[in-house]
């Protein structure tokens, strides 16, 4: 089961978190507990991206934006690039707000 992917056991019965898990249990994980927009403490809490590479992610999970940031943004390529700063121009409008759905 998923135990043996988050830990390693020696004979003696002794284990440890792999390096992607950690916490007691080794049950907290970047992917799973920050939904790989942060990184996670051995306490279970999230740091999530706040960066222009990464985006600007916030919430207890790093499963929303942070205010004044589009999750439905996308590069010039139409590739979503979540998290990324409102824009806009004097044509579609300056955007604001916790979604960039205000003008």
């Amino acid at each position: 089961g998923d135990v043996y992917k988050r830990q390693v056991c020696n004979r003696d019965g002794e284990c440890e978190c792999n390096p992607d898990y950690k916490g007691i249990a080794c049950h907290f994980s970047n992917e799973i507990t920050c939904n790989n927009q942060g990184i996670v403490s051995d306490g279970g809490v999230c740091t999530c991206n706040n960066s222009s590479l990464y985006g600007y992610w916030d919430g207890v999970n790093c499963d929303v934006c942070k205010t004044g940031y589009d999750i439905h943004a996308v590069d010039a390529s139409h590739n979503p690039i979540p998290c990324k700063e409102c824009s806009g121009d004097s044509i579609t409008g300056y955007w604001k707000g916790f979604n960039c759905n205000e003008l």
